[in-house]
């Protein structure tokens, strides 16, 4: 049946390769670099740790 044929995909070139990992690396950086440094605004506990450090309770 030639509706169950394979479907050939090419592969990419290796440039297209190399920048997807690139890219996809230099994000996953940045994410975690931005969740390093600014964790407590990001889970909303800047506040708390803030009013803790000066004493308030």
């Amino acid at each position: 049946c030639k509706m169950l044929s394979a479907v050939r995909v090419s592969q990419p070139k290796k440039i297209y390769t190399f920048w997807s990992k690139f890219l996809g690396g230099s994000m996953w950086f940045w994410i975690l670099w931005r969740l390093k440094h600014d964790w407590p605004d990001v889970v909303g506990h800047h506040h708390v740790l803030k009013d803790e450090a000066e004493g308030h309770h």
